[in-house]
């Protein structure tokens, strides 16, 4: 079996053996457990006892698997408790696994230790294309698991070093720049300190999915906006020349609603204006009708229209 020797004096080794006593650190593998109908069947776990096995197991490390806490490719507890609690994680990426991504989610959330690898013939993830990861030959010849294990060897070597510059080349949140990661509690036994985890954990999701509705929410609108503009108006350079054009309303002025601005001009057509694109409406119905009030609840439109008609009887 190939296997590359460390010396005593790097980071693994003895001196990995020493970090937490006579108990040895551990290290969590996540990667496809399932055989995949692209590779041959069997591919994976060769993968982990020829290429991940060795290297983690000479660097002083423990390694476990997620297969062999758990029954199934599900996420489990113990799988979970594995991902947040491990000294080191190897996130293995090819095939771009569901399962895989998400654990390694959970990993980064708290900003621990992980090392990214994948095969030559899985394409980059665009989303984690900024961070570094260990590539090794699908085919597992020789020559070349050797050359991967040196490559994996080095990168555990700097992703458990102290020097947090070393470290940010695999961490998503020294990477992006986003802020703490999440802090466990400092002084709790090891089921009140999972129990905080999980609820950390459950805050971070709860902020992710909050910031995927509100830009949902955001394309939405634009969307919107960007089919009314070419049902009915014009849009961009021409929408300051166009709003010069719109004489003032007898009432005073256009009335806002969020950051649409809507006006009446002489002659009874309604201009809508919303992030530079001008639309224009032949009478209030027309206005009311289109994509642009499709989001606005039934108690805005009506003031909208009331306000329009009412605008409208006065000129």
């Amino acid at each position: 079996m190939a296997t590359k020797k460390t010396n005593n004096d790097e980071p693994g080794g003895k001196e990995a053996d020493q970090r937490k006593g006579n108990k040895k650190p551990e290290c969590f593998v996540i990667m496809p457990i399932s055989d995949h109908p692209d590779y041959r069947t069997g591919h994976f776990r060769d993968v982990y006892d020829s290429l991940i096995r060795p290297v983690v197991e000479d660097a002083g490390y423990e390694c476990t698997r997620a297969d062999e806490v758990s029954a199934s490719d599900m996420i489990h507890v113990n799988v979970v408790r594995r991902l947040i609690q491990a000294d080191l994680v190897i996130c293995d990426l090819s095939t771009k696994n569901p399962n895989v991504l998400f654990e390694y989610g959970i990993r980064q959330a708290f900003d621990y230790p992980a090392v990214l690898i994948k095969d030559d013939v899985t394409n980059r993830i665009f989303d984690l294309s900024a961070f570094r990861d260990i590539e090794y030959d699908h085919t597992l010849r020789y020559q070349n698991v050797i050359t991967a294990q040196t490559r994996l060897h080095d990168a555990i070597r700097e992703t458990t070093s102290k020097d947090a510059q070393r470290r940010s080349v695999f961490s998503l949140i020294q990477l992006a720049n986003i802020g703490k990661a999440a802090q466990p509690p400092a002084h709790s036994d090891k089921d009140d300190q999972f129990t905080a985890y999980l609820q950390i954990l459950d805050g971070r999701i709860s902020e992710v999915q909050d910031l995927l509705y509100r830009e949902r929410e955001i394309r939405r609108s634009n969307s919107i906006t960007a089919r009314a503009s070419r049902q009915y108006g014009v849009a961009g350079s021409r929408s300051e020349s166009l709003k010069r054009d719109i004489p003032p309303l007898r009432t005073g002025g256009p009335s806002r609603v969020g950051d649409l601005l809507i006006s009446l001009n002489e002659q009874g057509a309604v201009i809508a204006t919303t992030e530079g694109i001008t639309n224009v409406f032949a009478d209030p119905d027309e206005f009311i009708r289109s994509p642009i009030t499709a989001e606005l609840d039934s108690e805005t439109t009506n003031q909208i229209l009331n306000h329009l008609m009412g605008t409208a009887s006065k000129m």
